[in-house]
């Protein structure tokens, strides 16, 4: 992901810049670790000793935990992808809560994993998962998998979302049914958002949260844990798990107010990644465009009210905060197609109106995308364009100028000071 692509990502809020004074759990001379306070200042002081974190990553943390979580209250799984590039700290983010009680860790799967049936057994780990959050360090390798093989996984992903897997064998009567209802936070980087027609296959069943781009700091920071992953791995897991065990999760509920927010980010959501089939002329043109309809929203909205009840326990409230929902909008801006995002803050940066050659020149991205981008979004019914001779403008609907004001709220209060 570029540094111009991670601008979106950024949190709105900034509470986490009082941990550096913080003491930092250390190893003693016997090899032991120092106890450990289970605050979740706490928990930031140790990730941030040992990884290279900006503000924005905090917040992921918070997405995180939240998500681990996910099985203690009842209601539809959250399934998150955390993107972030190679060596972008997911990893170490996935592994601090691998053998935490009610989670499970693949490094990767196949179509046999989860179910697979040989003479009068059925094998695979579908029952053990049965009320776990899975764990997937890489899930990158499973979109470079043959087709078919991929295919088969979201299929058995789209089942297991429903609670349930199901699958007929040639030596069994019957199709054997196997009750597995999961929550799953995987690993994956950028790439993800070249497999869109992908991802519609799978049925929209993840949310994203994006972290940060490695720079020269970061790098810095890898090269000084050389030789000292062991103890950094003891100290992140001891730490974070040791938070998880003090959490009791509670139904949260919300205002009427903040689930109409709700109810926005999640309309949001299933535009800004819904799939456009288009045909392409030589020059790059769209010469062919099916009208998609977007995904209903009944699931995502489910998605995020769990995870905005979550959130509010991971950081201690009683209700549902203000900081809880500029949360949830940030995931609702990640979990979108990140062309798509740029080009609707390139369009709020101009009040909302603009021809397609400045929406290229704010958006950094070129002429050609962006007017592809902007020919998809009209046939969503985000906005309205119109050509001339020189160039095109465009403008959002009125409907989706409310859903946007919602989401990127702050930006907008931004651009009218």
């Amino acid at each position: 992901m570029s540094r111009k692509e991670d601008n979106f990502t950024k949190s709105t809020t900034s509470p986490y810049k009082k941990i550096k004074d913080m003491p930092t759990p250390t190893l003693s001379k016997n090899n032991t670790l120092t106890p450990i306070l289970s605050k979740k200042e706490d928990v930031y002081k140790v990730l941030g000793k040992w990884l290279y974190l900006k503000d924005s990553d905090y917040e992921v943390i918070d997405i995180f935990i939240a998500s681990v979580l996910d099985r203690k209250i009842l209601g539809d799984p959250i399934w998150l992808f955390i993107v972030a590039p190679s060596g972008g700290t997911k990893s170490e983010l996935i592994r601090s809560v691998k053998n935490f009680p009610g989670t499970y860790s693949l490094s990767s799967l196949t179509s046999k994993t989860l179910i697979s049936g040989k003479k009068i057994k059925v094998f695979g780990l579908a029952q053990k998962l049965d009320c776990t959050v899975l764990l997937i360090k890489d899930f990158t390798i499973i979109l470079d998998l043959p087709s078919a093989e991929r295919s088969e996984i979201f299929a058995q992903f789209r089942d297991i979302y429903d609670g349930y897997i199901e699958k007929a064998f040639g030596n069994f009567p019957e199709p054997i049914r196997i009750k597995c209802k999961m929550g799953l936070i995987a690993g994956v980087t950028p790439a993800i958002d070249h497999y869109q027609k992908i991802q519609t296959t799978l049925g929209e069943r993840f949310l994203k949260v994006r972290m940060h781009t490695i720079d020269k700091l970061g790098v810095l920071k890898a090269s000084r844990n050389t030789g000292h992953e062991v103890e950094m791995r003891k100290e992140i897991g001891r730490a974070v798990k040791q938070f998880l065990m003090d959490l009791r999760p509670k139904k949260i509920e919300l205002t009427e107010e903040q689930r109409k927010v709700i109810v926005d980010c999640a309309t949001y959501i299933s535009l800004m990644r819904t799939w456009v089939y288009v045909k392409y002329g030589y020059r790059g043109e769209i010469i062919e465009i099916n009208p998609a309809d977007p995904e209903s929203p009944t699931r995502v909205v489910k998605q995020l009210t769990k995870l905005a009840n979550l959130l509010a326990v991971v950081r201690g409230h009683d209700k549902i905060e203000d900081d809880d929902l500029e949360t949830i909008k940030r995931v609702s801006r990640d979990t979108g197609i990140p062309k798509r995002q740029r080009v609707v803050e390139a369009l709020i940066k101009h009040n909302c109106s603009a021809i397609i050659s400045l929406l290229a020149g704010t958006s950094k991205l070129n002429f050609k995308t962006v007017k592809q981008e902007v020919e998809k979004m009209e046939s969503l019914g985000m906005l309205v364009s119109h050509e001339d001779t020189e160039d095109t403008s465009c403008c959002f609907t009125d409907e989706f100028i409310k859903l946007s004001n919602v989401v990127n709220s702050k930006l907008t209060e931004e651009n009218l000071r």
